[in-house]
């Protein structure tokens, strides 16, 4: 980038954007490249690559990925058409039982003149064709305008729901393991907010558990510093473990004698200025 005096890495590194586009996806177990446009890059180095993974050496043992492709379009596009053909004709075929229903009354006898706003066919028939011929255009075109290259969506989808999944199955079953190891009187820390402390000052509050809750399959837990009892709940990911590093005048501390006090105010008063609960000089 610094060669060609730009800061626009999408332009200037375009090794880069390619291997990114190519790359397959522990998720998806597809590339970028195959999601958006269905189809394997069409480039010397992906030819290369076949070339070097076959072994091929004669000309015309050389494959033709693009060819094959193409035919694979073809056969789908031919396959959607049928699809189409037999519903065009279903509507035809109903739309012709209808307008047996429908018949107007008998047109004038040769003794009655026709009137010039006489029409030669019946207007509600007109009306159930062009109807018909409408619908099942639009119905082409919805057919048409489907993405050929749906089926590695779907795939892309559902690998990334299975790792998905698995990914939340694991985390619940640490959740579960975890919400065992913390008991009633346990010490344990909450990180304080940076907007509470300075960069000097203490990072976490250290707290009891006074109450453990569980709440729609999940654990909850009420805690006590040394200023008073938290009114504010946390959960298992807010907790931080100091059993092997608890302050001795915590857990000398009578949990009956504390009134409620905010988090916000439990901080301000354990970092510098305990006094007064400011955090400037």
């Amino acid at each position: 980038m610094l060669e060609n005096d730009s800061s626009h890495w999408s332009d200037d590194l375009l090794p880069v954007v390619y291997g990114i586009n190519t790359r397959v996806s522990s998720t998806t177990k597809s590339t970028p490249y195959e999601v958006m446009f269905g189809q394997s890059p069409r480039s010397d180095s992906e030819l290369r690559k076949l070339v070097s993974q076959n072994g091929i050496l004669d000309e015309e043992d050389l494959p033709s990925p693009v060819v094959s492709l193409d035919d694979d379009i073809e056969n789908s596009v031919d396959v959607v058409d049928g699809d189409v053909s037999v519903i065009v004709e279903k509507l035809a075929e109903e739309a012709s039982s209808n307008s047996l229903f429908d018949l107007p009354s008998p047109g004038p006898t040769n003794d009655t003149a026709l009137s010039p706003s006489s029409e030669p066919f019946p207007s509600n028939l007109t009306t159930l064709s062009l109807t018909t011929a409408a619908n099942s255009a639009a119905f082409s075109a919805s057919v048409s305008s489907v993405p050929r290259h749906g089926l590695i969506r779907k795939r892309a989808t559902d690998n990334y729901l299975k790792t998905a999944n698995k990914k939340m199955k694991a985390h619940d079953n640490y959740l579960d393991n975890l919400s065992h190891k913390f008991n009633v009187n346990d010490c344990v820390g909450v990180k304080i907010h940076e907007a509470d402390r300075t960069n000097t000052d203490a990072k976490l509050l250290p707290c009891l558990i006074v109450e453990k809750i569980s709440k729609n399959n999940s654990v909850i837990f009420r805690l006590a510093c040394q200023y008073g009892i938290l009114t504010n709940t946390f959960s298992l990911g807010e907790v931080i473990d100091l059993k092997s590093a608890c302050l001795k005048p915590l857990k000398k501390i009578d949990v009956e004698d504390l009134e409620n006090i905010t988090f916000i105010e439990a901080c301000k008063l354990f970092v510098r200025g305990s006094v007064s609960g400011s955090t400037c000089d």
